[in-house]
């Protein structure tokens, strides 16, 4: 799967990892930013996303710094195995909102841009089919589009989406770049969250089967 073929409303195309059909843990996984600013005189490029996360992938391009903010995605959703390369390869990444927000990064999207937001995050769920969402940031949990949770899970921080015959399971953490974000704080949410979608889309994956393989919340699969 590569990132051609979205519409003219997907202004900024999602990166997808080369190995983003195996997932995480088993579950196709969409990491959900909230914005992106123009800085440094930066022109318009739908390969924004792209860009970024190659650079923090593979080492190529000019965004190959270790930035915190990647660094901060990655121990919160994998702190087993914390390699950029393997990591970035197994997940997709977009970020809601489809405009420049301003030039800073504390520069607020309008409730315009969220609503223009709804159509691509639609398409591109659509397109991609994750099984786990997770949605970086309290605002954008609160904008994005309402959805019952899974049975028995907390509201707040849990939804499930359906679409077309699938079901993607999101979830949520404050945003990376927030005072006072520390992993360590989310890890038990996001980890749940990931191993619902993962068990959700392995039931899916063995209908009719004898024998279905499933994940516990420690990552240690049982068979029933």
């Amino acid at each position: 799967m590569n990132s051609t073929g979205f519409s003219e409303h997907v202004r900024f195309l999602p990166w997808i990892g080369k190995h983003y059909e195996n997932g995480l843990r088993g579950a196709k996984t969409l990491i959900l930013g909230e914005s992106q600013y123009r800085q440094y005189g930066e022109r318009f490029s739908r390969r924004w996303n792209v860009d970024r996360i190659e650079g923090q992938a593979d080492g190529v391009g000019k965004y190959t710094g270790g930035w915190h903010y990647w660094t901060k995605i990655i121990k919160t959703l994998s702190p087993a195995d914390t390699d950029p390369h393997r990591f970035w390869h197994s997940v997709a990444y977009c970020n809601f909102i489809q405009d420049f927000t301003g030039k800073v990064a504390r520069e607020r999207p309008t409730e315009s841009m969220w609503l223009r937001g709804r159509r691509p995050f639609g398409e591109i769920l659509l397109r991609l089919r994750p099984d786990f969402i997770l949605a970086l940031g309290q605002q954008l949990w609160n904008h994005l589009p309402a959805a019952p949770s899974p049975a028995g899970e907390d509201a707040d921080l849990y939804r499930q989406y359906p679409t077309k015959g699938h079901v993607t399971i999101a979830t949520m953490t404050r945003h990376p770049s927030s005072f006072g974000f520390r992993y360590a704080d989310w890890r038990r949410t996001v980890v749940h969250g990931l191993n619902l979608a993962a068990r959700n889309a392995e039931r899916t994956r063995c209908t009719g089967r004898r024998l279905c393989t499933t994940l516990d919340d420690s990552g240690s699969r049982t068979r029933r």
